[in-house]
């Protein structure tokens, strides 16, 4: 679709998503997430759509705090004039795909695209761990389970960590590489 100057569209397809799944779009303010807009999944789909300033792309987010959900969020650059289209294929959130002619997306799908078959299986115990806490309400949380599923995403992570960085040797240096270089810095 033809997105206006001064605007951005981002639409959303998935399976196997129920419906009345609640999607949010998130934006960096400071050290926390804000969350900006609220869509729910109808018959597979969601949208967002909203004005934007000046012609820097911008980096948001997506999240789902609902059962099944990983609790970990999906990069999503923004820029005036652009249509965003996200497909998804299940709860796995981080791992949708998400296409825009947008430069800096496209190193973020770079680093999305290495490990495949470990960043699903972790998700995968990511998301029953996010579970298991949001069962909880914080309170009576069953830390053998948690520790469990950790002792089985936390090598698999490192995999991936180890295959990032091995990347980031020949990579062009971009927005996304330098947010993954402040991060791998921090730890």
């Amino acid at each position: 679709p033809k997105v206006p100057e001064g605007e951005f569209l981002m639409q959303g397809e998935l399976t196997n998503v129920p419906d009345s799944t609640v999607i949010l779009l998130l934006k960096e303010n400071g050290n926390l997430l804000t969350t900006i807009q609220k869509d729910t999944v109808i018959n597979g789909k969601f949208s967002f759509q909203d004005t934007i300033s000046g012609v820097t792309p911008k980096k948001l987010f997506l999240l789902s705090n609902d059962k099944g959900f990983p609790g970990m969020l999906l990069n999503v650059w923004i820029q005036s004039g652009k249509y965003i289209h996200i497909t998804g294929n299940d709860r796995l959130l981080p791992l949708w795909n998400v296409s825009s002619d947008i430069p800096q997306q496209k190193a973020s799908n770079d680093f999305m695209a290495l490990c495949p078959s470990e960043r699903k299986r972790s998700m995968q115990w990511h998301a029953q761990e996010s579970d298991l806490f949001r069962a909880a309400k914080g309170k009576n949380i069953d830390w053998k389970k948690i520790d469990s599923l950790r002792t089985l995403y936390d090598p698999l992570d490192s995999l991936i960590y180890v295959a990032e960085l091995n990347y980031m040797k020949d990579a062009p240096i971009t927005a996304t590489w330098l947010n993954n270089y402040q991060s791998y810095s921090s730890f």
